[in-house]
């Protein structure tokens, strides 16, 4: 009987930590998602009214750079304060057939919008204007993670500064 009381304590402090654990890793695998492109026109009149560009992120769900872009740098990019106003995120899965409004309205599937802008390998980052227009040469591939950031920031500002915006 002891042996018994003993077993379901241990086991009812493991499901404890089981929940704690769940508890404190579900916002981070929340936090690694990013909205999808949908509907560009909408977007680009929200950037037009922000004076800032999108930033539109060509990826594949099994790519695992891919993934590493988005959740080391895009996801906490659009997760934080400080590129809120200054870039719109949004992404395109290139192997998808679902259908998206470009930037002139018309609907296009998600791989026909990337093949129109040459997308044949991923990741692929690419900074637009409003109206479609890209501001700055897409960033394709991973580079090197220690300047990966400095990448994108410096594509965003490049974007934001053929807008007449301030880079920062």
């Amino acid at each position: 009987m002891r042996r018994n009381s003993l077993f379901s304590k241990v086991l009812f402090r493991i499901e404890i930590g089981l929940c704690i654990l769940a508890w404190l890793v579900a916002p981070l695998a929340l936090a690694q998602t990013l909205p999808g492109a949908t509907d560009l026109a909408a977007d680009g009149a929200q950037a037009r009214a922000l004076r800032a560009p999108v930033l539109v992120f060509f990826s594949e769900s099994t790519c695992p750079w891919c993934e590493r872009v988005r959740r080391e740098y895009l996801s906490p990019m659009h997760n934080d304060p400080a590129y809120r106003g200054r870039v719109l995120i949004r992404e395109i899965d290139t192997g998808s057939e679902a259908t998206l409004s470009d930037f002139s309205g018309h609907r296009v599937s998600q791989r026909d919008f990337a093949r129109r802008y040459a997308v044949r390998k991923v990741p692929v980052v690419a900074v637009f204007g409003p109206n479609g227009e890209l501001l700055s040469e897409p960033m394709v591939g991973m580079s090197i993670p220690d300047f990966y950031q400095a990448y994108l920031d410096n594509a965003i500002d490049a974007g934001r500064r053929a807008l007449g915006a301030d880079a920062r």
